[in-house]
């Protein structure tokens, strides 16, 4: 199954990633985990278990990610969800949500970040 997902979350490592042997081209990996909003039992809102998923980018967001972001850090990441189920190396069995993702960013309710200017365009 695959279908067009945005997702907001937390980095659970720092990325990695590298260059494909046939293609040359970029790739980074992103592990990010997404906290359920649940209510509790006074009906407060708050985080649930995490659903964690597996984010891959290519390209020139690959390299920028990889030179920018680290563990902890909140992103949003948009692109097309992946489902799988596989098999634990305990035998036991689990589901994989990987996404390709085409758009990746910081959460900006969460931190700052200073964007250089561009050579030649001036600032308004």
């Amino acid at each position: 199954m695959s279908r067009h997902i945005v997702i907001e979350g937390n980095l659970t490592r720092d990325p990695n990633g590298g260059y494909g042997k046939d293609t040359g081209k970029a790739y980074t990996h992103l592990d990010i985990a997404v906290p359920d909003r649940i209510r509790n039992t006074q009906g407060d809102w708050v985080d649930g278990p995490p659903t964690y998923y597996r984010v891959t980018v290519f390209g020139k967001t690959a390299e920028n990610a990889l030179n920018s972001l680290a563990k902890g850090n909140t992103v949003i990441a948009a692109g097309e969800l992946t489902v799988r189920a596989y098999t634990r190396t305990d035998g036991t069995p689990g589901i994989a949500n990987d996404i390709i993702a085409d758009h990746l960013g910081v959460a900006l309710t969460y931190t700052t970040v200073t964007i250089p200017e561009k050579a030649g365009r001036q600032a308004n």
